[in-house]
């Protein structure tokens, strides 16, 4: 049976996520997942690959700091270039 777009997975009770699961969660489609899956916690049980919540939040959070603080390095050297000597009279 497969599930409805609009059904909400109830993470509180999940120990892990089914790949389309875990792309619907996500936002990204099942077929981008798969390609980012090396860099994503996942394992492999049987046939199946499961990616587990804990791991799978704890990994969002890291994304987002890094790329946050590449951000920050880019506006900071942005910033830098755009810095203009006084003139001397």
């Amino acid at each position: 049976m497969k599930r409805e777009a609009t059904d909400t997975l109830d993470l509180q009770n999940r120990l892990a996520l089914r790949v389309p699961e875990a792309a619907r969660c996500l936002g990204l489609s099942e077929r981008h997942l798969r390609q980012i899956l090396p860099r994503v916690p996942h394992f492999r049980a049987g046939g199946c690959v499961l990616l587990p919540v804990k791991a799978l939040e704890a990994w969002l959070s890291t994304q987002a700091k890094t790329e946050a603080g590449k951000l920050d390095q880019a506006v900071k050297e942005v910033l830098e270039g755009l810095k203009v000597e006084p003139r001397r009279p």
